[in-house]
């Protein structure tokens, strides 16, 4: 018998007692195996600390129905707990920092599948996570896992789903050149899903922006002072 285990780990008693003889195995006096050498799995859900349970064994002779006993102490360690909270979402090139609810844990181990995500530091209950980029026009979802252990060298692992969003791509067409005055009304040919826009001109001395937040958006122009004036769109 092990001095200490870790809660839910599984123990195989083994018997060294003279053969013929029937068994009686206990844990804190209640009887849970009539066999030589039974397993039994044994938990401490207290994670205050260790509790200690008493494994007694009776062993009764077939012929004569004499009895024997011996008695030993087993202390079960608590499992630390892992546990953070993440957004359920985020952008392409963003960063996250999760937040530690972890109890109990001396040591972290991050890891992410599939592939991509950048750690600032993996052994760190609080790391910085960098997300790639993401044009493709479908989001990608990402598995973060932590592993913890506890002083007394147990375990616990959680998993958690995050996902990455594909960023839009902007485009739009206009003519390259024109005589003023004039309206322009360039064309959105932008991709994604659930779009919003804003234009903008520069310089915007004595232009009008009609419809700024909508895909074709109308830009209304002055004659210029001087011969050719270059207006920048976005």
């Amino acid at each position: 018998l092990p001095d200490s285990i870790c809660s839910g780990g599984f123990v195989t008693f083994s018997d060294s007692s003279s053969s013929g003889v029937n068994y009686e195995w206990y844990v804190n006096d209640v009887l849970f195996a009539t066999t030589a050498n039974p397993t039994l799995q044994i938990f401490n859900n207290n994670l205050a600390g260790d509790s200690t349970v008493t494994i007694k064994l009776i062993t009764i002779a077939g012929s004569t129905g004499c009895a024997d006993s011996i008695s030993k102490n087993l202390v079960v360690h608590p499992l630390p707990v892992a546990d953070f909270i993440i957004p359920a979402f985020v952008c392409p090139t963003d960063s996250i920092q999760p937040q530690d609810n972890n109890i109990n844990a001396i040591s972290y181990s991050w890891t992410a599948s599939p592939a991509g995500l950048t750690f600032n530091d993996t052994a760190i209950p609080q790391p910085y996570i960098y997300f790639p980029d993401n044009q493709s026009g479908t989001y990608q979802d990402y598995q973060l896992q932590l592993v913890v252990q506890s002083l007394n060298g147990c375990y616990d692992t959680l998993a958690q789903n995050i996902r990455l969003n594909s960023r839009p791509v902007a485009d739009f067409t206009m003519p390259v050149n024109a005589c003023g005055p004039l309206s322009v009304q360039p064309v959105s040919t932008s991709t994604g899903t659930n779009l919003s826009y804003s234009w903008n001109i520069s310089p915007g001395t004595g232009v009008t922006i009609s419809g700024g937040s909508t895909p074709m958006p109308t830009f209304d122009f002055v004659s210029p002072a001087q011969d050719s004036l270059v207006y920048r769109i976005n």
